[in-house]
């Protein structure tokens, strides 16, 4: 038998969708490892196995999987406990409400790379707006009595980042209110072992350098206030 981890993931230190399936590994008890690879001068190995020269790629017994909602049923499908619903309407709508998640972190990702206040306005507020359609989710969720499932491991990574962006996520609150219990969830999942131990010990410090550096509007403006 290895010594070696079966599962290896390809990625980079603030790619938000390899941190979705860390989450599962972690939830799953998964012995894993991780390589981090400059995205701006991506190795050719990596080429040959990423079609789109995208992270995440999963490597496992000796195969290539791409795209991190798909590594993430992967690791539920041959691994227990099974986290997706036994009822084919409910996995249905947990992956209708994943792609869904994903629109907002693009959402996020745009705000962050905004480089001007209009631009960065328009982001943040569409931001907000699609957040606030989570709420119909939270209720069943922001107690945490059920663990985390691959729902909460597609979201969490932009909860996260929203809490970086404290003043934001501030706005966000005193906008949308808490009657779905939508920040109820939010604090509730940000604060698991599975979401905290999902990211670098200086990640929060990785993620202002990274966009600082792409001449963010919100950060420049944060940093010069």
């Amino acid at each position: 038998m290895s010594d070696h981890p079966a599962y290896r993931l390809i990625s980079f230190p603030v790619c938000p969708f390899v941190q979705r399936s860390i989450i599962i590994l972690r939830r799953k008890n998964i012995p894993y490892e991780i390589e981090y690879i400059d995205l701006a001068d991506k190795p050719d190995w990596f080429l040959a196995i990423s079609p789109a020269g995208k992270v995440p790629v999963l490597l496992t017994d000796g195969e290539a999987i791409f795209e991190s909602a798909i590594i993430n049923e992967f690791i539920d499908e041959t691994t227990a406990p099974r986290l997706m619903p036994p009822d084919p309407l409910e996995r249905a709508k947990q992956r209708a409400w994943i792609t869904y998640s994903q629109d907002l972190l693009r959402n996020q990702f745009m705000m962050m790379t905004a480089t001007d206040g209009d631009a960065f306005g328009g982001a943040k507020d569409t931001m907000i707006t699609n957040l606030a359609k989570l709420g119909e989710l939270a209720a069943g969720r922001r107690d945490g009595a059920k663990g985390i499932d691959l729902l909460d491991a597609s979201v969490a990574p932009m909860f996260v980042r929203l809490k970086l962006a404290y003043d934001v996520c501030d706005e966000a609150r005193a906008r949308l209110g808490n009657d779905t219990g939508l920040f109820d969830w939010i604090d509730w999942l940000t604060a698991t072992d599975e979401v905290e131990g999902s990211v670098l010990d200086n990640f929060a410090a990785i993620w202002k350098d990274y966009f600082l550096a792409k001449n963010s509007h919100y950060l420049q403006h944060r940093e010069s206030a």
